[in-house]
């Protein structure tokens, strides 16, 4: 006979569209800018926590430090300089990026 087991399911983890569990975390807005803020005192382990914290890898973190990803939610919070140099297409320089 079959033996049927009920497993708790996270509802965090259901894709919108499909029903389907989905491997994959996402992040909400406020998380991400909440990641970008916090690279002004980070240091060689923040990505590493923030990662164990938020479900994410540390490349995933460092991405949207370097603002190749969440782009549109933590514009609002780049300095002067971030701003100019994407509007560009110019990449900063480790110094430059800590530019106010």
């Amino acid at each position: 006979p079959c033996v049927s087991q009920v497993v708790p399911i996270n509802i965090d983890r259901l894709d919108a569209h499909t029903n389907v569990i989905c491997d994959r975390v996402r992040l909400t807005s406020d998380q991400a800018i909440s990641i970008f803020n916090q690279r002004e005192t980070k240091t060689k382990h923040t990505a590493a926590l923030l990662s164990a914290k938020y479900g994410i890898s540390p490349k995933a973190i460092r991405d949207i430090w370097t603002r190749r990803s969440w782009v549109t939610e933590t514009r609002l919070y780049w300095t002067l300089l971030e701003q100019q140099s994407f509007d560009t297409g110019q990449a900063l320089t480790c110094q430059e990026g800590k530019a106010n």
